[in-house]
């Protein structure tokens, strides 16, 4: 451990820099990683969204023959 003024300083094996992580081993591993997570996390939203558009349609093309057949 590292101490200034008799104070210890934990040891952080990755840290955010301008946007940027960076790992103690000064490679891109962890900002690969987080990178990686963001864009799963986007893309299961954006299917969530893509789904309930769909269900949406399917609902309104449903109700769309229902009140056809009770107009007749």
């Amino acid at each position: 451990m590292l101490s200034i003024d008799n104070q210890l300083l934990n040891q952080e094996f990755s840290i955010r820099y301008l946007g940027i992580y960076i790992d103690s081993h000064l490679n891109w591993k962890s900002h690969d990683n987080y990178i990686a997570r963001k864009l799963l996390s986007t893309n299961f939203e954006v299917f969530l969204l893509q789904l309930k558009k769909k269900q949406q349609q399917q609902l309104n093309t449903h109700n769309y023959r229902v009140q056809g057949f009770l107009l007749e």
